[in-house]
């Protein structure tokens, strides 16, 4: 008998900030909610890279970008509000 309970993936919300790390989460099956820091892309860039984020994500996973976990808001992804 195990003593923790297993979640599946897909009910595992990520916060990343890095590309890298938004396709690791992908591609582990959890849904990802994309931070990026702006000062590491130019202008236009995190607009095209969230596209082709979204054209790749087969499963739906991705839940989008926001600037800044201020922003975030919990009911959004079906969590309690806080």
């Amino acid at each position: 008998m195990s003593l923790h309970q297993q979640t599946k993936n897909n009910n595992i919300l990520v916060f990343e900030d890095s590309l890298n790390g938004v396709y690791s989460a992908l591609s582990a099956g959890c849904r990802v909610c994309w931070i990026p820091q702006k000062q590491f892309y130019i202008p236009g860039e995190l607009e095209e890279l969230e596209n082709k984020i979204r054209r790749e994500d087969d499963e739906n996973l991705f839940e989008g970008r926001i600037n800044s976990l201020n922003e975030f808001i919990p009911e959004k992804y079906g969590l309690p509000k806080f």
